[in-house]
């Protein structure tokens, strides 16, 4: 037997889907009634020459901005946390607006906002109020009830943690929101079922395993005060290594995957769904990663020299 006989069981699952995918078609197609005289159908849905793609990204440290300089991207979403620190500051934001005049530059929220952020919320409504029509990424539904409370000219869009699980969360959020992020639990396929063609997909980024208020700093009684941080690592049973984000503005943790979701060699079976917009997701990357992601999915740089997962593409949560 040959020694370098090993498969991953990733490997086996998928092959399994495949097999089975391709039986139930097979199965279906033996009791197909096929009608004489139909007319020609066309896709509405899907004409790859008409597509015009857009890219996005998120970042959540203030020396990437510069990074995603040049690239054309459609949206660039800089943390509000950064800015009313302080570490983002509006003339860096004027500097890279001019440098990128295709690029919109919006703000996104933090995972949790407490009712003693009173302060941050004042500031946040007044940001809002100065710069109209800002688009703003939001990650809860107590920030959009606020938001909307507000009254502000702002675009407000959903990220992926507002949880648009099944078609009537979607109906939901399409009248409250003007872009939602797809949902990183469900697959591929059911993502294209909700028939919402205008989702922003995630491809690219290290997804929160755990959003937390236990903070490890205060665990081991290194409380940071307010400096946000990637500060500590957990390791799994694997050995993989887990870091972690610890937002001291609002006392939370955020614990992320040991490897980044990247969906780089999925792209024509997500643009064969109908889908055009996307999104990348840069956490704890330097700019030289940051850059090397961006040719990979706007240039088609071949050259992935990363581990990587691809989360729920093929096989939903649940």
């Amino acid at each position: 037997m040959d020694t370098n006989c090993f498969i991953p069981v990733k490997s086996l699952n998928e092959l399994r889907r495949n097999a089975l995918d391709q039986y139930q078609n097979m199965l279906l197609n033996d009791n197909r009634r096929i009608a004489n005289d139909k007319p020609d159908i066309v896709n509405e849905t899907y004409r790859p020459e008409s597509l015009s793609e857009s890219f996005q990204a998120t970042i959540m440290k203030a020396d990437q901005l510069q990074a995603l300089s040049g690239y054309n991207l459609d949206r660039v979403y800089i943390p509000y946390d950064l800015i009313y620190a302080g570490k983002v500051a509006d003339d860096t934001i004027e500097e890279f607006r001019l440098a990128n005049e295709a690029t919109d530059i919006g703000i996104a929220l933090p995972r949790i906002i407490r009712s003693r952020d009173k302060n941050y919320l004042e500031s946040l409504r007044k940001y809002i109020e100065d710069h109209e029509y800002i688009s703003v990424l939001i990650r809860n539904l107590e920030e959009l009830a606020l938001i909307r409370d507000w009254g502000c000219n702002c675009i407000m869009n959903g990220d992926y943690m507002l949880y648009s699980w099944n078609s009537q969360s979607e109906h939901f959020y399409k009248k409250e929101l003007n872009e939602l992020t797809a949902n990183v639990e469900l697959s591929l396929r059911e993502n294209r079922d909700l028939k919402n063609k205008g989702l922003i997909i995630p491809v690219y980024g290290y997804v929160p395993l755990m959003v937390t208020a236990n903070c490890l700093a205060k665990t081991y009684n290194d409380c940071r005060g307010d400096t946000n941080d990637f500060a500590y690592e957990l390791t799994d049973r694997r050995g993989k290594t887990e870091a972690t984000y610890s937002n001291c503005l609002h006392c939370y943790n955020e614990v992320f995957n040991a490897l980044p979701t990247s969906l780089h060699n999925k792209m024509e079976d997500i643009r064969r769904a109908g889908f055009k917009n996307f999104r990348l997701d840069f956490t704890m990357e330097k700019a030289n990663a940051i850059k090397s992601v961006l040719d990979i999915f706007i240039n088609g740089d071949r050259g992935v020299d990363y581990e990587f997962t691809t989360g729920h593409f093929e096989k939903g949560a649940i």
